[in-house]
This record gives structure tokens, C-alpha cells and sequence, in this order.
């Protein structure tokens, strides 16, 4: 459907957007990044949420990974929405600010720790990436690392927003905003360089730990370590604890449409509630721009504030619910109140009881992602890290210290939000648009003022995105762009609106970025559009699945665990699915050696009944293969995970058997044979193809990355060389069992060294469940059966044949990752296959 006037245009001098695959959104850097992710072969939820981490990069002002965030999409079948929007610390109460602040204290602060919540825009990117995302999380991330690490030209609109951002003494004050962000002691000049290096270490470290570093991992301890040295209540526990909300959408019906906003904390109801208001005047017999159009509107929207201001607040603590508030008779009625003759300053209704970027994106496949991000006020709390380049958000700011209040401040407890997404249905339930108009209050306006645009008037979105608008502040006060017609603004001003133009309209009348379904989106497509407000644009793609597998690689994604002894089921399988539990890898260790310890114990004891003990050498031996084979070898390699990727980290891997054939000449004298050689070089080659081209994108700490998974290497290869002497006189069990006891003890022990135990009683059901599988089938049964074969093969015959470890992770991946599988793939693999061939002819 093809509803639109063309012709319809305001000054901007842009034009709408035709394609199948569109990305929109402030920046042209993030929608760049979107459109590669399409490229790559993800989806519209893969090019969301490659745009909403690049945004975090490229204005620090508006968002950052502190932010919190809200989506609703259309999977192709049906509407989902998503809230994760962050919970107070549990230490918040109004007594607790009251106690700090003075009694006459009605909000929590503006600035520093005590405004700040759980932030959850990264939990969001996660969630929305394993239940709807096509490509691994780590590649998503790969163009924000890019970006903060080479640095990106300050655009206008983002230079103005800084420069002021910079006068305020409140930020300028923080400890470490200045570092962060003013590094010459003033704002980035529009035109400059500027680079977030410590931004890309962060990212990094979420994309290796599939999100877990910034919950539960290094980033989450250090802001934990932060708030209680600068006198903030967040801690550890708040951070493990957090995870974001799918919920329902609300809606309103609207002309033969329907409206769908993000149900309370949010202020999406404002925007429904002034859509029913409006839906029952016939706007479209007034011309377009004419004052008895936008004084319904502004009366409209008025009324829907006022409402708003008073009831909503996290569900749970409303006195009334979304849909009184939009049942039909009370909508009704309080469009009566509506005097087109005369401006009213309205109060609340009685019904009957029981700093911001935003982003869309849709494909071919029909799937449309309208997501928002925010850290609120300009650069938010202005907490910094300046390490890792991450500012909070402040909503806690908008808490009220009024007990009466349904948004007075509790622990654990959600804000009133303003940051809301849009979407557009027809009556039938089929996608219609995927829209949002970032800026405070201004959004749920925009959403008014555009709809009616579009729907009413036919105006094309690039048109109702360009039309001057209006702001409705409080009481009487309007503001105006400088573009609205002079007679507008003085015809508005006689029905008694107290007008105001403002000549900068760029920081008071929001931004918008829009995508309107036109039929079959594989033949029709999309039609989108891009606010002149801001720097950004809307992109298009030719294709979304024409290069399957052709992403970057995964930067740290879930790794492979022990990564040798893992015969029955890849280790490195089973991590990435805890990883997509919110698991870091301190964490899967935990609860790997945990549920394995008293498999250990059993077998340890079960094999020494009626032997003699150990001798002194004994135990120190067993005490080195515990620290070397099952703990030090995997725990320097998931560390080295948070530096390189996966693919790197096999590579290394697979180092080993030439390690211990090293250790082999060096310690014993021994000959590698020339058919040896042969075999492990040509096994060698093929994993060199299989990830060889994933390599090519490097990091700055791909050096310390790729010595520690060396390092691991080495230690395990350390591990093999030193049991097979030991292992004849103990006896496989025996041994496995006494040093891996000594390993479980050395996991736990550092887990509660580096974590806290509120960590693990936030852990969900099914990584439970995963963990004892980890514990079981990928560890206890593969460790004995490696030291079974090492005590009748011996060491390097044993390291050779696990070799063809690549050809099952290749395998498993492609069945349960959902993995791709390319002409590399399949080369690599097949050279795995005549490698393990030609070392089973070796010996």
C-alpha cells in the first residue's frame, strides 16, 4: 500500500528513502553499520543492534553503554515488545536520600551515583540477539570496536550538543568526565577526530563474554568498586541481579490503524491517549498546517500529559491501569474538554479504577526493528569509567521522593521513562511503520504530530518528518520551530497558547527516523525517512541474505572451553550457550567445577581404596597436572577470550600436539618423523582455512590475547607430557580424579576470589541445567577417557588424535549455533580429514 503524497514538502530539501532493506537512525556511521550486518547475512534485529552499539560510540551525549533502552519489533508473525529500562539499587528508599540530601529534597540528583540505575541497554542488545538475531553477538559488536578504536569525524548536531554538555559544571565536576570527554579540556571541535579507546575495551569484553563482563564480569565489579568509593549505593548484587522485561505492547486505535507503544514505566500511553483523543475530531477537513489542526492537537496532548504525570509509574504501582486509562467512554470524555475556540490548562482525570538516539530497521524477510536508547539528560550521570570509556545513564532522577507519589523511589524499582518506541499496524494486526521522535517529552508529541501527518493529511513520512512542530512544555507554554507559518503562530497565540519561537531547533523538537511498509517487503518494500534535526540519514541495502557467512569474525566469541578433552560434546558448544545466559567465563568455570567435584572425589576415592598413598613426588606431581592440565589451561584461555576471537583462540589451540612433540625432543631426546610432520602440517592447513580469514581483523590487545591462550596451550601441553609416567603407576582414575579435585577447588576458590556469590544466585534455571551437562558429558567422562588413552597410547599420540576437534566443532556449530557453512569450511574440514588420515598411517 501505497498511501502518499509525494509532493508534499517542507524545507529540507531531503527526500524519502524507497528500498527492501532499510536502516535509519541519526548517524550515518551506525546505519553504515546496520546495512553490513545485512550484508552479512543477519537480519533486521542483527542490523539493530550493530546501529544501537555504534550510536553508543558516536554520541556519547545522547547514549552510551550505560544507557537503558526499549524495542518493539515485528518478527514476521507477530509484535513483541522489549523493556530494559534499569532497576534502582537496593539501597534506594526516600529516607535514603532524605538522610543524604536534607528533608526538603523532592528527587534524587541530577548528576553523579545517586541518579544512577542498573543501566540496561547492553542486557537489550543480548536479548534481542539470541531470541531474534541470525549472526553471532560478537560480529554486531565489530563495527562500534572499529569506530571507537580508528575514532570518527564530530558531526554538527553532536558538536553543538557537546560544547554545551561542556559549560555544565555538574558534569565537568564528575571524576573522570573530563578524561573521558573533554581530553583537551574542552569538547570536540564539529570536524574532529575524536577516538574511544577505552569505549572499545568494553566492548571487546562484552562481545567476548556474550554480554556477562558488564553484569556480572570485570566492568560490572569495576563499577561496583566505583559507586562504594564515590559514595554511590550500586553494587555487584544490583548488577547480577538485572535482567530486561518481554512484554506486551499497548495500542490505540487510530483511523483504520493502530498505534502500539511500550506499556508503563514508559510515557509511550501519552502518545496513545492523545491518538484517542484526537481520533474523535475530523482533523482531516482542516487543512494541514491551519491552527484549529495543531490547536486539537496541542489540547490533545495536553490532556494526555496530565494523565500521564499523574498515574504512570512502574505497573505495579499504579493506581490505575493502561488500559483504564484508554477505555473508550474516558477517552471520550476527555475529548469533550477540548474548547477549539480557547487554550486550557487542564489537570488530571478520574478514571475509573482497578538525551536519546533512536533507531529503526527492517528487511525483506518483513521483520521491523523501532528501538531507542538513552542515557537521559546530556552525557547522563556523568559518572565515567574512564578505562573503559563508559558513562551512566540518570534515571533515577526521575524518582520522586514523595511517598504519595505511584513513582516514588523503592529499591529495585523502575522509573517513569521517556524514551519510547513506536510502531503502526493496521486493524488486521499487519505491519504498517516502525517510528520513534527521540527527545524527552518532545517523543510522545512527535508521535502525535507526525501520525496525524501521515495518516490524516497523507503526507509522506520524509514530509511529516520534516514539517515544523510544536513542543508543549507546561501550563499554556508552546514552543514552536522558526519554520511554522507567522499566522500559525499568532493564531495559536489568540486562542490563548503563551507562544514561543525557538530559532535553534534542533535540541527541543526531537528527531525521528521512520520506515513505512508498502506492501511485500521482498517486491515493494519500504519507504523511510530520516529527521534533518539531526546528522543522520536513512540507508538502504540491495539484499539482505546475499552473503551468507560473510560477517566479520566474532570478536571473543564464546570460547571453547577445556578445548581438548571435549570427545562427546564440544566444550565450546555448551560455553556459548551459558554465554547466552549471561554467563562470564569466571562464572561457567564455577559452576563447570562445581558440579563436577564430587564426580572427582567419588573416582578418587574409588581408585585409591586398598592402594598404597600417594608418595611425596606423587602429590606434587598431582598437584602440577591439577594446576596445569585442568585449571591454568582454562583459565588463561577464556581470559584470552576477551581479547581475540574465537577463531584466533582455536588456532592457538591446536598448537598443541606440535607443543608436546616439542616437549618431547626437548625433555626425551625424541624424533618427530617425517609422516608426523606431514600429518599435523596438513591438518594444520585446514584449520588455517577454516578461521585463517577471520584473523584479519585485529584489536590492540590481540598480542595479550593471543599470549595468554599460548600460554594456555602450553600448560596443557605441559599437563600431557608429565602424566603419562604418572599415570602408569596411579592408575587413569586415580589420577583423574585426585587432579581434577585439585583443579575443581582451585575454580571455586577463584571464583568467590573474584566474584560475588550474589553472582550465582542470579544464574537462570537453564544454565543450571546446561552447567551439569558441562560438568558431566563435556568434563568428567572426556577427562577420563583422555587419560585412559594417554596411559595406553601415550601423550603425543593422544594430543595428535585430538586434532580433529575442529571437524566436531564445525559440526555442532552448524546444528546448534545455527553456525554458517562456507566454501572455506568445508575446504578446512576436509583438510582435517586427510590429516587425521595420514597420522593414523604415521603410526
Amino acid at each position: 500500500m501505497n498511501p502518499f503524497d509525494y509532493r508534499a514538502g517542507y524545507g529540507s530539501q531531503r527526500l524519502p528513502l524507497f528500498a527492501r532493506n532499510v536502516v535509519a537512525t541519526s548517524h550515518p556511521l551506525a546505519a553504515q553499520a546496520g546495512l553490513r550486518m545485512l550484508a552479512a547475512g543477519g537480519n533486521a534485529v542483527d542490523a539493530a543492534v550493530a546501529t544501537a552499539a555504534v550510536m553508543t560510540i558516536v554520541e556519547p551525549c545522547s547514549n552510551g553503554l550505560g544507557s537503558d533502552a526499549f524495542c518493539i519489533l515485528w518478527d514476521g508473525q507477530a509484535l513483541h515488545g522489549l523493556n530494559a529500562s534499569g532497576r534502582a539499587p537496593q539501597a534506594w528508599t526516600p529516607e535514603y536520600f532524605h538522610r543524604k540530601y536534607g528533608r526538603d529534597t523532592i528527587a534524587p540528583p541530577a548528576r553523579g551515583w545517586d541518579s544512577v540505575t542498573v543501566p540496561g541497554a547492553v542486557a537489550s542488545w543480548l536479548a534481542l540477539s539470541e531470541r531474534f538475531g541470525k549472526l553471532p553477538f560478537g560480529d554486531l559488536l565489530a563495527p562500534a570496536i572499529e569506530v571507537a578504536e580508528r575514532g570518527y569525524a564530530v558531526p554538527v548536531v553532536v558538536g553543538q550538543k557537546w560544547a554545551a554538555a561542556a559549560q555544565v559544571e555538574a558534569l565537568v565536576a564528575q571524576p573522570g568526565f573530563t578524561e573521558a570527554f573533554l581530553p583537551q579540556g574542552r569538547a570536540p571541535r564539529v570536524g574532529e577526530l575524536f577516538k574511544l579507546p577505552g569505549a572499545a575495551r568494553a566492548l571487546r569484553a562484552i562481545a567476548a563474554t556474550r554480554g556477562a563482563a558488564f553484569y556480572g564480569g570485570e566492568i560490572a565489579e569495576a563499577l561496583a568498586r566505583q559507586a562504594r568509593v564515590q559514595g554511590g549505593a550500586l553494587t555487584a548484587q544490583d548488577f547480577a541481579a538485572y535482567r530486561p522485561e518481554w512484554v506486551t505492547p499497548i495500542a490505540q486505535a487510530y483511523r483504520g490503524q493502530v498505534l502500539h507503544e511500550i506499556p508503563p514505566n514508559g510515557q509511550g500511553l501519552a502518545a496513545l491517549l492523545a491518538a484517542g483523543i484526537v481520533a474523535h475530531f475530523d482533523v482531516a477537513s482542516l487543512p494541514v498546517d491551519s491552527v484549529a489542526s495543531q490547536h486539537l492537537q496541542i489540547e490533545a496532548m495536553k490532556l494526555a500529559f496530565a494523565d500521564v504525570y499523574r498515574y504512570v509509574a512502574e505497573p505495579g504501582s499504579m493506581e490505575v491501569s493502561a488500559e483504564q486509562l484508554l477505555a473508550g467512554d474516558y477517552l471520550a470524555a476527555r475529548a469533550r474538554l477540548i474548547d477549539p475556540k480557547r487554550a486550557q490548562d487542564f489537570g488530571a482525570g478520574n478514571p475509573v479504577k482497578g538525551g536519546t538516539i533512536y533507531l529503526t530497521a527492517a528487511d525483506e524477510t518483513g521483520m521491523m526493528v523501532s528501538f531507542i536508547q538513552s542515557n537521559y539528560m546530556g552525557f547522563g550521570s556523568g559518572v565515567v569509567l574512564p578505562d573503559w570509556g563508559l558513562s551512566l545513564q540518570n534515571r533515577g532522577h526521575a524518582f520522586s521522593l514523595d511517598a504519595r507519589s505511584p513513582n516514588v523511589v523503592a529499591p529495585g524499582k523502575r522509573p517513569f521513562h521517556t524514551i519510547i518506541p513506536a510502531f503502526l499496524s493496521d486493524a488486521d494486526g499487519a505491519p504498517r511503520m516502525s517510528f520513534g521522535v527521540m527527545g524527552a517529552n518532545m517523543q510522545p508529541q512527535g508521535h502525535l504530530q507526525t501520525l496525524v501527518r501521515m495518516v490524516d493529511y497523507g503526507q509522506d513520512p520524509q514530509a511529516a518528518c520534516d514539517a515544523p512542530r510544536w513542543r508543549y512544555n507546561a501550563g499554556l507554554e508552546i514552543n514552536v520551530e522558526a519554520g511554522m507559518d507567522p499566522a500559525t503562530v499568532q493564531g495559536l497565540a489568540a486562542l490563548g497558547h503563551r507562544m514561543e519561537v525557538i530559532q535553534d531547533s534542533y535540541q527541543d523538537f526531537g528527531a525521528g527516523q521512520f520506515i513505512w511498509r508498502l506492501g511485500d517487503p521482498a517486491v515493494e518494500g519500504y519507504v523511510a525517512a530520516s529527521d534533518p534535526r539531526r546528522d543522520g540519514q536513512a540507508v538502504a541495502g540491495s539484499v539482505a541474505t546475499a552473503v551468507r557467512g560473510a560477517a566479520r569474525p566474532a570478536l571473543g566469541r564464546a570460547g571453547a572451553g577445556d578445548g581438548r578433552c571435549d570427545r562427546l560434546l564440544r566444550q565450546g558448544i555448551v560455553a556459548k550457550l551459558l554465554y547466552r545466559h549471561g554467563l562470564d567465563a569466571v562464572t561457567v568455570l564455577f559452576f563447570r567445577m562445581l558440579f563436577a567435584l564430587p564426580l572427582f572425589l567419588a573416582m578418587a576415592w574409588w581408585a585409591s581404596r586398598g592402594r598404597p598413598p600417594l608418595t611425596a613426588h606423587d602429590r606434587r606431581m598431582v598437584l602440577l597436572l591439577g594446576v596445569t592440565g585442568y585449571y591454568l589451561a582454562s583459565f588463561l584461555d577464556f581470559l584470552g577470550l576477551q581479547y581475540i576471537s574465537a577463531s584466533l583462540e582455536r588456532l592457538i589451540l591446536y598448537l598443541n600436539p606440535t607443543l608436546v612433540l616439542a616437549f618431547g625432543v626437548l625433555l626425551f631426546g625424541r624424533r618427530v618423523t617425517r609422516p608426523q610432520a606431514v600429518a599435523i602440517g596438513v591438518s594444520y592447513l585446514g584449520v588455517l582455512l577454516v578461521f585463517g580469514h577471520e584473523v584479519g581483523f585485529q584489536g590492540p590487545d590481540v598480542v595479550l590475547g593471543a599470549l595468554l591462550v599460548f600460554a594456555s596451550a602450553v600448560s596443557y601441553a605441559v599437563y600431557l607430557v608429565y602424566s603419562g609416567e604418572l599415570v602408569q603407576r596411579l592408575g587413569s582414575m586415580r589420577l583423574v580424579g585426585l587432579a581434577s579435585t585439585v583443579a575443581c577447588a582451585l575454580c571455586i576458590a577463584q571464583f568467590f576470589v573474584l566474584r560475588s556469590p550474589a553472582v550465582a544466585l542470579a544464574v537462570p534455571e537453564p544454565a543450571l541445567w546446561l552447567s551439569l551437562l558441562n560438568a558431566t558429558v563435556c568434563t568428567v567422562a572426556p577427562v577420563l577417557m583422555v587419560m585412559m588413552a594417554i596411559e595406553r597410547i601415550g601423550p603425543t599420540l593422544a594430543a595428535q588424535t585430538g586434532m580433529v576437534g575442529p571437524m566436531s566443532t564445525l559440526l555442532m556449530g552448524i546444528v546448534i549455533l545455527g553456525e554458517p557453512f562456507t566454501a572455506w569450511i568445508a575446504a578446512g574440514t576436509a583438510l582435517v580429514l586427510v590429516g587425521i588420515w595420514l597420522l593414523a598411517r604415521a603410526r
